[in-house]
């Protein structure tokens, strides 16, 4: 597809959802943003909360164009563009509007490096972080060619750069990384930000697990209509156990590898253990 039918896509996409937004009756809604890091489980947490009769995404489970790509812009060069940050803050109120009177759920997870202000612009906003097993991040990672994509491209994108995971000193270094090593790093680098967040968000932010949302769904479900102030009318949906296992399919030598670039992460970091292990939970590498 050339450039000038992708800008003629992304025009209609724009004013379809503009038209849209205009002809709602609704004033304002809700908005829900789920918070995460690539291949994390997202799209498995929208599927459970829009399964509510209360819940929308507007997209039936899939990222929404109209915003995904600049939340991904954005993260990927260090939240810089003012302009393009109130553009996509427009566009979710535009959203909300669409879908009130119930919650609109989305997934762009990049969202991570942006939650702080959209919780400071769109009042009301709640957010759902989601944290998966790193291993198992790295390996879906490897069979995706969207996410690994942002690796090859990472000379493009300014230094340090949060959502990579590259810090000035690291460039050499990552020249010759493994796709599971770069995970690894960006792995840790949201969770490490969502550890920031926890203070900034307070009680607008609820922390899952992935493997916690696979093997007792309906628990994790409950603390989420909990922290929501809904009834749980979520249902969860068929569950394929196999992602579970992911990791194990990573070489010995991958997860070593993944081992000391997260710990070596955080001691040069400065990330306590007690932050780490506060939002991972589950984790200890």
């Amino acid at each position: 597809m050339g450039d000038d039918v992708r800008s003629i896509n992304r025009l209609k996409r724009e004013l379809s959802w503009y038209i849209k937004a205009q002809l709602a009756k609704n004033s304002s809604g809700r908005g829900l943003f789920i918070l995460g890091t690539g291949r994390s489980g997202t799209h498995f947490l929208t599927q459970c909360l829009i399964s509510h009769p209360e819940f929308t995404d507007l997209m039936g489970g899939k990222e929404n164009p109209y915003v995904f790509r600049d939340v991904v812009d954005l993260a990927l060069n260090n939240c810089r563009d003012a302009e393009k940050i109130q553009r996509v803050l427009k566009k979710y109120k535009q959203l909300m509007k669409v879908a009130s009177p119930k919650i609109f759920v989305d997934q762009s997870h990049p969202n991570l490096w942006l939650a702080d202000k959209i919780a400071e612009n769109i009042p009301g906003s709640m957010f759902v972080g989601i944290i998966r097993d790193p291993f198992s991040v790295a390996y879906s990672t490897t069979q995706h060619a969207g996410v690994s994509g942002w690796f090859d491209k990472w000379e493009s994108f300014p230094l340090p750069n949060p959502f990579l995971g590259i810090g000035v000193a690291d460039r050499e270094r990552y020249v010759t990384m493994s796709i599971a090593e770069k995970s690894a790093l960006r792995w840790i680098s949201h969770v490490k930000r969502l550890g920031e967040l926890k203070p900034i968000l307070g009680d607008r932010l609820v922390i899952v697990n992935y493997e916690d949302l696979c093997n007792a769904g309906e628990d994790q479900m409950r603390r989420i209509s909990e922290f929501l102030n809904v009834k749980n009318k979520f249902v969860m949906p068929f569950v394929t156990k196999e992602s579970l296992y992911k990791k194990n399919k990573l070489s010995n030598e991958d997860i070593e590898l993944m081992k000391s670039t997260i710990i070596n992460y955080q001691n040069n970091n400065n990330i306590e253990k007690d932050m780490y292990k506060s939002v991972c939970g589950y984790l200890d590498i």
